[in-house]
């Protein structure tokens, strides 16, 4: 399948790569299918890009690669959604937002994208009194204390 981007142009998708988020992404619930683009220029961030519509794509990183002790528990509704059966270890990728001054972007370890990548089904959960933030610093700031992240 060819669908055309704002970001990539014209590109061709196999439509097993295509991974369903049926409840959307918050403040995006309409838009549901999505691929994962890698880019030479961004590495290791890479790019979500919506499948329904061409001008919608986020910047994403997995966040064990920056934060080694993050692991988001998951509820049971939330593997039961995913259909990930016991032992299954999601992939979890994490919004950017990358400001004027690159060195300040940030990543949301609140609301974390869970994917069951064998299913191509995905969830954005949201972790409730995890400690975390919905702007860590993704490069940390060396001229104040590093905030630690929890364990």
């Amino acid at each position: 399948m060819q669908f055309q981007t704002t970001r990539f142009g014209t590109i061709e998708v196999d439509l097993d790569t295509i991974i369903h988020f049926p409840l959307g992404l918050l403040g995006f619930e309409r838009y549901q299918r999505y691929i994962l683009i890698d880019s030479d220029e961004a590495a290791p961030l890479r790019w979500l890009q919506c499948v329904d519509e061409g001008g919608l794509a986020f910047l994403v990183v997995e966040p064990g690669l920056f934060f080694a002790a993050y692991a988001p528990k998951l509820s049971a509704d939330d593997r039961d959604f995913l259909q990930l059966a016991e032992g299954d270890v999601p992939a979890v990728a994490s919004l950017v937002v990358v400001p004027e001054n690159p060195l300040e972007m940030t990543v949301n370890l609140v609301g974390p994208l869970v994917m069951n990548v064998d299913k191509r089904l995905g969830k954005q959960v949201v972790l409730h009194d995890s400690g975390f933030s919905t702007r860590q610093r993704l490069i940390p700031d060396t001229s104040t204390p590093e905030t630690a992240v929890p364990v």
